[in-house]
């Protein structure tokens, strides 16, 4: 190429290098950086037409060519990765390996998410920079996971320090971080970027009312506020974010109150008086729901009202051999077999269990009054055995498995005519009732699908049925157990061996491409 062909085109690179360094601090662009722009191009065409032979003669040299058609090559490859990226973008699609489902939403998760009709922000506020980038990573991958369900959930880090006005909106005056949600004019704050309480926050932003559960107390039952094993604190606060959760003493009240979208019976350890069998039947036969938890081996009375129900409690004890409890033996029986026609435990898939515990067998009564329809939702498998007695060290089975730990049940039940507090119509009633109530408590709530399944219980009894799904699952360890022998044969048979290999393959073929 000649020196003014050379000249002309280095001259063309200097003006768009000048250019660019103008752009870059000027921070925007100035239609004056036009006229360096314009004078590159007349140096580059002058550079080209005063060498055009030269040129013609390199572009038709056979090296050329395949230099071209190299080049070429990698501009389709280019573009076919930035068409991939591009499409991958608009398109997200997660895939996820982890054994709990970290980085995926749980159904329920998914239905909160698809229920947000109109745009829902997520805004992080802090005030110190130590750990502001791993917050905002933690934060950002919680959302991202619901971004991709819906798009109208959008995220954003703000600066409390800078951002005065937000920190008063959101009411943010303690603490490092806050996370808040708002929507539809409705602020409430996350208290820590877990896919648990993003779907509660979500479930309680679209929700306009809450509804009311009465649990019953004054017979024994498990407590509400009670945070210890045997308590129903776990359960409250799950049920606390969608419903007004309330006690009731029946002997008080005289009447079910007219909010009630639902009772529930605990574990109750006394007798309940006739008066409030009868409270509770009227309030079936006018179209109530109930849930009953009971446990064999207490003097509860409720075997009488199930049975109006159509429902037997057989009062015995249901033990599985494989269910051993540290220190008190094979007390516990697991819930195997679930229905797959009841919504209840329609979600659940084979291979998960619930954990009962003392739990008696639940049937329908063979006297239950006709146009009752009823699920058996939880079986045991044929392992188990059950017993009238656990009073002799040498337990004497009854009978064996399956047997049937919890059903569903729905209709009309007759009228009561020689009742005057009776109700004029019957209605279709539904209840649900389990053969064990240790599986509400706080020791066995979290455990396997016991907390899908009271929560799916009452959403089923108060007709949410959108809340119906398998609830968000914490994140599990895990752990790789190695013995002596696996430890050596994975030492000796591939972390030695591997490294050496490359290391001499490396080494062959570096020798052979010198001595070539």
């Amino acid at each position: 190429m000649s020196k003014k062909g050379k000249a002309c085109l280095l001259i063309s690179g200097l003006f768009i290098l000048a250019s660019g360094v103008a752009r870059l601090v000027l921070g925007v662009w100035d239609s004056n950086l036009l006229f360096p722009i314009v004078l590159a191009a007349l140096f580059f065409a002058a550079g080209l037409l005063s060498d055009w032979r030269t040129i013609i003669e390199f572009l038709t040299m056979r090296t050329t060519k395949h230099g071209m058609n190299m080049g070429a090559l990698i501009v389709i490859v280019l573009i076919g990765l930035v068409s991939i990226n591009f499409i991958a973008v608009r398109n997200d699609k997660r895939l996820d390996w982890t054994s709990e489902g970290l980085n995926s939403l749980s159904p329920q998760s998914e239905k909160a998410a698809k229920a947000i009709q109109e745009d829902l922000k997520i805004v992080l506020l802090s005030r110190r920079d130590q750990d502001q980038a791993r917050a905002i990573q933690a934060v950002q991958e919680a959302v991202d996971m619901y971004r991709s369900v819906n798009s109208k959930i959008t995220f954003t880090h703000e600066n409390a320090r800078q951002r005065p006005d937000l920190a008063q909106k959101y009411n943010f005056n303690q603490g490092a971080f806050g996370i808040f949600a708002e929507y539809k004019g409705k602020q409430i704050r996350i208290e820590k970027p877990t896919e648990e309480e993003i779907t509660k926050t979500l479930i309680r932003l679209t929700r306009d009312t809450k509804k009311t559960v009465y649990v019953t107390e004054g017979h024994g039952e498990r407590g509400l506020e009670d945070q210890g094993a045997e308590g129903l604190s776990f359960l409250k606060e799950d049920l606390a974010t969608t419903y007004d959760v309330k006690p009731i003493r029946l002997v008080d009240t005289q009447k079910i109150p007219e909010d009630a979208a639902a009772i529930l019976i605990a574990g109750p350890q006394q007798q309940f008086l006739e008066s409030e069998l009868q409270i509770l039947r009227n309030y079936a036969r006018g179209g109530g729901r109930l849930l009953i938890a009971i446990d064999p081996g207490t003097r509860h009375n409720l075997a009488q009202l199930t049975k109006t129900l159509g429902v037997e409690f057989k009062g015995n004890y249901v033990l599985d051999p494989r269910a051993q409890i540290p220190g008190r033996g094979n007390i516990a029986a697991l819930g195997s077999v679930f229905s797959t026609g009841s919504e209840i435990t329609k979600p659940f898939t084979a291979g998960q269990m619930a954990v009962f515990q003392l739990a008696s067998v639940v049937t329908r009564a063979p006297d239950a009054a006709t146009g009752l329809q009823f699920e058996e939702l939880v079986r045991t498998d044929a392992m188990p055995i059950s017993t009238h007695d656990l009073s002799s060290t040498e337990i004497r089975p009854d009978a064996r498995g399956p047997f049937t730990l919890a059903v569903s049940v729905s209709g009309k039940l007759p009228l009561a005519t020689d009742d005057p507090n009776a109700p004029k119509e019957n209605k279709d009633f539904s209840a649900v009732v389990f053969g064990d109530s240790d599986f509400l408590s706080n020791q066995l709530f979290q455990q396997n699908l016991n907390r899908d399944l009271v929560m799916n219980s009452v959403a089923y009894l108060s007709q949410d049925g959108d809340m119906i799904s398998i609830r968000p699952k914490q994140p599990k360890g895990s752990v790789l157990n190695l013995t002596r022998g696996s430890a050596m044969a994975l030492l000796f048979g591939f972390l030695i061996p591997l490294p050496i290999l490359f290391l001499s393959t490396g080494g062959v073929i570096w020798y052979r491409r010198k001595s070539a």
